[in-house]
């Protein structure tokens, strides 16, 4: 099957567009629930999307991370029809037996009190699982359009839609949940007509079992302890604080994680571009492409955290919401999720590079720390200690990675060119301080300084230049 040449550049940015498009779609889904529904409806969706999702991880069994990591290397057309369909179709038989599961043990417990709006969400087990494999298996391609196709623009804009029906034509968060679902539905279907035209069933089936879920199987522990790392949080703030605060928190992590925006865009291509790279031998590139993209996502990460800081108050107004720990739960969360992109996709690069036990026992330390620092710190300082939990656990996690990956293979995501975005960053952020300070709150202010931040920074990046190394993104992948 021939794999065309795509521009690293080309490529990232098609995810990045789709990757701003998605997130503010998905961000206004939490806005309209919260704005429509209230807070306390809010924080019981938050529950239902983490627990809905955390069976889909467990339903993949890591066969997400399958077609990118064999697709690109491989030439027999059957062998990649075989992948295809193994890694679609087990997901749908186990998801179907996990959701039962999950459905008897909530049936067993009154754990929430509100377990009748969290039995909703386990109807869409099996179809979430396949459809993120399903997006997962576009990118083997070395494509990232039809990824954003079905993730960003498909299921996120029909989760708008329905959601939005059901907050403000039938007012019924139980409406909302089923409409969430279906939109899941839609990008399934989406999903597999897309693989249909990159010729993923062309071929009779070849099914290597074994070698796939061998490797995928070692990796549905880090998954799920990755997972554990970024959701614990919620499903423990479910557990131990109202569902209005709940909901306080879910509109400070979502904003929060529109600092990822960048580093999601590279990770639905990276993979693909690591695991050929690796494969060749080609290190040296390899690592001239984690280096440069990972000062990108740092330069990109630390302005958007500065903005926060600066209007987080005018950023959870938006959601209705006022409440003081809100406000220090942004901060912190932050904080946490700007160290995670900073260190670029360490943890993709590991796995790619035949590293993936090494992630597995990472994100299964971490995944136990942050269980107990979310147990102890939410008791104490509730949705605030859920912040600092979150936000140490995957400030150590990306510390870690980055050490592996420079005593593995010597790569330093960061150097002396960083300087550059540095004083960019400064001058954005000393104009938007200032300006702030001087000009009267509200959302129309902040969008105004916040653009004209973005562009001292782009024009002082451009005064300095962009450097010899960056010429490497433009290079084609072969």
């Amino acid at each position: 099957m021939d794999l065309q040449k795509k521009s690293i550049v080309s490529l990232v940015s098609i995810s990045l567009i789709g990757g701003l498009l998605g997130k503010g779609l998905r961000y206004l889904t939490n806005v309209v629930i919260a704005r429509e529904l209230g807070a306390e409806a809010l924080g019981i969706f938050a529950v239902g999307v983490v627990s809905v999702k955390f069976l889909g991880v467990v339903s993949r069994l890591g066969l997400d991370k399958a077609p990118p990591k064999f697709i690109p290397s491989q030439e027999d057309d059957s062998k990649i029809s075989g992948t295809v369909i193994l890694s679609l179709g087990m997901p749908i038989l186990v998801g179907i037996l996990v959701s039962v599961v999950g459905y008897v043990v909530l049936d067993k417990i009154d754990a929430f009190g509100y377990e009748d709006s969290l039995r909703l969400f386990f109807v869409g087990v099996p179809v979430i699982a396949s459809m993120m494999v399903g997006v997962s298996a576009t990118t083997g391609f070395k494509e990232t359009k039809y990824s954003v196709y079905v993730k960003d623009l498909i299921q996120s804009f029909s989760a708008l839609l329905f959601v939005g029906i059901g907050a403000y034509l039938v007012d019924s968060l139980q409406f909302s949940i089923l409409g969430y679902i279906a939109s899941f539905v839609l990008g399934l279907g989406a999903s597999v007509y897309f693989l249909f035209k990159l010729g993923a069933f062309d071929a009779r089936p070849d099914f290597e079992v074994g070698k796939v879920l061998t490797f995928s199987v070692p990796l549905l522990v880090a998954s799920m302890t990755q997972f554990v790392v970024s959701w614990t949080d919620i499903f423990m703030l479910g557990l131990f604080v109202p569902a209005n605060e709940v909901g306080w928190y879910q509109a400070a992590y979502q904003t929060s994680i529109l600092l990822l925006v960048g580093l999601s865009s590279v990770n639905t291509i990276f993979p693909s571009i690591a695991s050929g790279l690796f494969s060749d031998g080609s290190m040296t590139e390899l690592g001239k492409i984690y280096r440069v993209v990972t000062k990108w996502l740092a330069y990109i990460s630390s302005l958007l955290f500065v903005l926060i800081v600066i209007f987080h108050s005018e950023i959870l107004s938006i959601f209705k919401i006022s409440a003081t720990e809100a406000k220090i739960a942004l901060v912190i969360l932050c904080f946490g999720q700007t160290a995670s992109a900073v260190t670029g996709p360490v943890g993709l690069l590991l796995i790619m590079s035949d590293r993936e036990r090494v992630e597995s026992v990472n994100s299964t330390l971490l995944a136990v720390l942050n269980l107990g620092l979310n147990f102890f710190l939410i008791q104490e300082m509730g949705i605030v200690g859920a912040a600092i939990a979150t936000a140490a656990s995957i400030t150590i996690l990306n510390i870690v990675r980055v050490t592996q990956v420079w005593w593995f293979f010597g790569f330093k995501p960061i150097d002396y060119s960083y300087y550059k975005g540095v004083f960019g960053i400064a001058g954005a952020t000393l104009f938007a301080v200032m300006a702030a300070r001087m000009t009267p709150n509200g959302i129309f202010s902040m969008m105004v300084i916040s653009g004209f931040a973005v562009v001292i920074f782009s024009v002082t990046i451009i005064l300095f230049g962009f450097g010899e190394d960056n010429e490497v993104i433009l290079q084609n992948i072969k």
